[in-house]
């Protein structure tokens, strides 16, 4: 069995329960498999006949069933599947959290008056950032920011589940956006001495007709496949909003 250091931590499962992931963040799932068939650069193109392949395998239907996740043959299968980028490493990704003034130069978030979007209350102004094309703190990441691994966990924290009870303060999100991203990606250093992952990131957002990859339609929702080439690992990150009426 796999074990990921930072997400089995009493910390990070206690922030997790926090957030609305579950009791014990039991309506997420992180596991790792081994599989047999070479991934080490495998083109574009085959990365959507190896989701469906993947998803259909006997153990690993064995055990995402249990997180409400149904596929049976590969071959009625259409993933919807994007390769993000796994570029940004440094927590430094998110200096401009402050240089943009969503959070205060104590780590302090700002708050703004509540509004909805697409079920999820919009209390602050990460959550601003992130979600209203309409407001000026969009542009506070970029488009390929918006692809970088790293944002999504971010984002993903920050918006919980439905049960969410919210940091004031950002300094939690970080530490566990960096825990999760080191159980979740390899890395090597290059000969440049910078540090670079050798992880392929995969954010699967419908498995087509013939599959359920989430019991409900939500927002929150997400899956990611992320692909160890070396160690022929591949890792699931998912969480399937539950409601919480």
């Amino acid at each position: 069995d796999a074990r990921f250091r930072a997400f089995e931590s009493p910390a990070v499962q206690s922030a997790l329960t926090q957030w609305g992931f579950g009791d014990q963040a039991q309506q997420m799932a992180l596991y790792k498999f081994r599989v047999e068939q070479p991934v080490q650069d495998m083109p574009a193109q085959e990365l959507q006949r190896f989701v469906a392949e993947f998803f259909c395998a006997r153990d690993v239907r064995g055990v995402l069933q249990s997180k409400g996740i149904y596929a049976s043959k590969a071959e009625k299968l259409k993933p919807e599947v994007v390769e993000l980028s796994t570029s940004a490493l440094n927590m430094q990704f998110f200096d401009k959290l402050q240089q943009a003034g969503l959070v205060s130069h104590n780590g302090h978030i700002k708050g703004r008056i509540e509004e909805d979007f697409e079920g999820i209350p919009l209390v602050n102004k990460i959550r601003e950032a992130a979600f209203d094309e309409g407001s000026e703190l969009y542009d506070t990441f970029s488009e390929s920011d918006r692809l970088e691994f790293l944002y999504r966990i971010f984002i993903h924290l920050n918006v919980g589940g439905a049960s969410n009870q919210y940091e004031d303060h950002v300094e939690r999100y970080l530490e566990v956006t960096k825990g999760l991203i080191r159980d979740m990606l390899s890395v090597r250093t290059a000969d440049s001495g910078e540090v670079v992952s050798t992880s392929r990131v995969l954010e699967v957002t419908s498995l087509g007709e013939d599959a359920v990859l989430f019991r409900k339609e939500h927002i929150s929702n997400f899956c990611y496949v992320i692909i160890d080439p070396s160690m022929r690992h591949v890792t699931v990150w998912h969480f399937g909003y539950v409601p919480f009426w």
